[in-house]
């Protein structure tokens, strides 16, 4: 998926455009939840060295995920522990190395995760 496609499927399905949160690196661009303000992707360039060997760059994208879901998440090809963020919460997806649909699913799941929570409304506590 190229970025361009990656930023048209971000504001075709949650209705979000990218931010450029950094004035000395305008192509990292960040998404995040309307609803919550919370970053949902990181769309960065960095050296391929960061995340595995190699002397080009790539582009890659930092995505929310559950912790039992990582360890499992990067045994794929192109998913790597995130790359300058949380490594227990988040992992980095080579964009050229991840399949569309895959891709998709993580976004969703990052998305959701960053959701507003939900409080119990105190009248039905005790329902529990």
């Amino acid at each position: 998926m190229t970025r361009e496609e990656l930023k048209e499927h971000i504001f075709s399905t949650y209705g979000v455009g990218a931010e450029q949160p950094w004035k000395d690196d305008p192509t990292d661009e960040i998404f995040r939840r309307a609803d919550s303000g919370k970053w949902f992707a990181l769309v960065m360039e960095i050296p391929e060295r960061y995340v595995r060997l190699g002397d080009g760059t790539m582009t890659a994208m930092n995505i929310k995920s559950e912790p039992f879901m990582v360890a499992g998440l990067i045994r794929d090809e192109g998913i790597y522990p995130a790359y300058h963020m949380n490594k227990t919460h988040w992992v980095t997806v080579d964009l050229a190395a991840v399949p569309d649909e895959k891709i998709k699913v993580l976004i969703d799941v990052s998305y959701n995760l960053v959701a507003p929570k939900r409080r119990r409304d105190a009248r039905h506590k005790d329902d529990f």
